[in-house]
């Protein structure tokens, strides 16, 4: 939307037209992306009537994105401040009181926080993906691009061959039991994979439910993370200290440890 305005204001030779001074380009004109976000100060609000004045520019956008794969971080807008908004989710999933009644706000909070905190590598996010002709369903269903690191490990190895990564959302007061181990390994297959995460709000007895994961694993049913309000806080607060490149780290220490 800068840029198209940018180019009109420059067309019409308006009062934001400058011209270089010096150098290789002087005497040519230009417009600065600043001064048309100052004359266009809620720009972001006004995307949907832009769009619809100009529809033109929304298919070119979605063309030229397409052509260059997903966005990358410095693709994001420049006053976007990541670590900011780390802090920002963090406050919100403190916010979610625990339970059944809660189970559906949860459930778009984890989706969003994990679109954040894995994208490139997971990317196009369905939330109650339906598997085996609708007789189930998966929480939060993520396709696997990973070029690189943790998510590409699992997607290459022999035991997991992830092409897409199940989560399921529980909402519990309490430490999961069997039956939501049970329930993820059932949606594992040769189709999608055999890996998945679990996310809950605490884990009181980590020891047990890294135990039940060694089990799954060992009975070849596939491998599970689980992962409380604390974990993902741990992510959250790597990408608020500009460390996001610790997050590979702190997955593939807990798959170790119920691979090992």
């Amino acid at each position: 939307m800068v840029e198209f305005l940018r180019q009109e204001y420059l067309d019409s030779r308006s009062a934001l037209v400058q011209t270089f001074k010096s150098g290789r380009k002087k005497g040519q004109y230009y417009v600065t992306k600043i001064s048309v976000k100052e004359r266009h100060p809620l720009i972001k609000d006004d995307l949907a009537k832009f769009v619809l004045k100009h529809p033109e520019v929304l298919e070119a956008y979605k063309k030229l994105q397409g052509a260059k794969g997903p966005l990358e971080n410095d693709d994001l807008d420049a006053d976007f401040d990541e670590r900011a908004f780390a802090r920002a989710l963090i406050t919100r999933l403190s916010r979610i009181p625990v339970g059944h009644a809660n189970a559906t706000e949860y459930h778009s909070i984890a989706m969003g926080i994990c679109t954040f905190l894995f994208y490139p590598e997971l990317i196009y996010p369905v939330k109650e993906k339906e598997i085996h002709v609708g007789r189930k369903r998966i929480d939060i269903k993520f396709t696997n691009a990973a070029e690189e690191g943790f998510f590409l490990r699992m997607a290459q190895a022999h035991q997991t061959r992830a092409l897409s990564i199940p989560f399921e959302c529980k909402n519990y007061s309490s430490d999961i039991n069997n039956p939501e181990f049970d329930q993820l390994s059932s949606r594992f297959g040769h189709q999608r994979g055999f890996f998945g995460i679990i996310l809950c709000r605490s884990i009181d007895d980590r020891q047990r439910v890294i135990s039940a994961c060694r089990d799954a694993a060992n009975d070849g049913r596939g491998y599970i993370l689980v992962f409380g309000d604390a974990d993902i806080v741990t992510m959250l607060e790597h990408v608020e200290a500009g460390e996001r490149r610790q997050i590979d780290r702190f997955l593939q220490t807990r798959f170790d440890e119920i691979s090992h």
